[in-house]
């Protein structure tokens, strides 16, 4: 569990967040849902010790000698050494975990497997479609063993089919691993099948913290209230594709 406690972080231009109190559990996934600007990236930067921090206002439990280390972070912008070949990176990420390797051979094939990346095992992130890039990077993360998983804005830049296959690679690694998974998004829509806890934050300050119904039409009004969606959303339920 990841444990927020009366947190604020309030900037010159006074937006930040304000007041958080969170308990992230890791046997869920959650949806943290927003606008842009509205809070989210100064959460998980706050509980990646990315700023500084009061102690006891950000806990990390998931077990017996867990830390913030155990916490996975994948990026919403292709941050990866577009020269590196995506094993390469693989092996550097899992050094700088210091996983062994033993532990490392043995997981980069079961990811490669897992994630349909052996053919492009040679290739250049540059050589890469996003798609297939967003896989290379999250083969280094699942590499080293994450307890717990902050994906943020995973599915930006990324055709329909390539949203749904991916969202589907998180569904799969939560139900198999049982590890935690939060995910931020400002389109509801786009993870109602996907999770089962969901928090709402508009203007730094957490508006709805509890468990997702996809039926739940006073969720959806609260959602309408505080998000924007004047752009059209895509019911990702009602699509059915065809999987290569």
């Amino acid at each position: 569990m990841i444990k927020i406690n009366d947190l604020s972080i309030i900037f010159k231009n006074q937006k930040g967040i304000r007041n958080i109190n969170l308990a992230i559990a890791n046997n869920k996934i959650t949806g943290f849902i927003g606008n842009n600007g509205a809070g989210k990236t100064t959460t998980i930067k706050a509980i990646l010790n990315q700023f500084k921090v009061n102690p006891g206002q950000i806990e990390v439990d998931f077990g017996e000698n867990s830390n913030i280390s155990d916490i996975a972070f994948f990026p919403d912008q292709n941050n990866f050494p577009k020269d590196f070949n995506i094993v390469e990176f693989a092996q550097y990420s899992a050094s700088l975990k210091f996983i062994s390797k033993e532990v490392y051979s043995k997981n980069i094939e079961e990811w490669l497997d897992i994630l349909q990346l052996d053919s492009y095992r040679k290739n250049k992130f540059k050589e890469l479609s996003s798609g297939l890039q967003k896989r290379a990077l999250l083969l280094s993360i699942m590499v080293c063993e994450p307890k717990f998983v902050i994906f943020d804005e995973p599915t930006a830049n990324l055709d329909v089919e390539s949203k749904v296959m991916f969202l589907d690679l998180i569904k799969k690694i939560y139900n198999d691993l049982k590890i935690g998974v939060l995910i931020t998004s400002h389109n509801l829509d786009e993870l109602e099948n996907l999770i089962n806890h969901v928090i709402f934050i508009n203007d730094g300050e957490i508006k709805f913290d509890g468990s997702f119904n996809k039926e739940d039409s006073k969720l959806y009004s609260m959602y309408k209230q505080y998000i924007n969606t004047n752009s059209t959303s895509i019911k990702f339920d009602k699509i059915n594709l065809r999987r290569k």
